[in-house]
């Protein structure tokens, strides 16, 4: 669990560093969704089942974003992140680095 905690926090010191990956997950999608909703407005209407356009459509925006980052983010940043060694200088990679001495 020390490997895990360790591996997640310096993701995210990696994930803060990158502006452009921070900016389309935090700030494009409820930028997105305010601007959806000044232009549509949250009247209810039937072709929602009674609900406005953005309470309707919330929900969705959200496991999109969830989607996104989840699967194709996090991992492509990863494998990025091993190929250039970074987690091997972080001693993150799966198995435990060899001792000196011990065969």
């Amino acid at each position: 669990m020390v490997g895990f905690r360790k591996l997640a926090v310096v993701q995210t010191k990696l994930y803060i560093r990158d502006p452009m990956s921070a900016f389309f997950t935090l700030a494009f999608g409820p930028g997105l969704l305010i601007l959806l909703g000044l232009r549509f407005g949250n009247t209810p209407s039937p072709e929602t089942g009674g609900q406005g356009y953005l309470s309707a459509s919330v929900p969705a925006y959200i496991g999109v974003i969830v989607a996104i980052v989840g699967l194709t983010a996090v991992p492509i940043g990863s494998s990025m992140h091993r190929e250039q060694g970074i987690l091997r200088r972080f001693s993150m990679t799966p198995l435990r680095p060899l001792r000196q001495g011990i065969p």
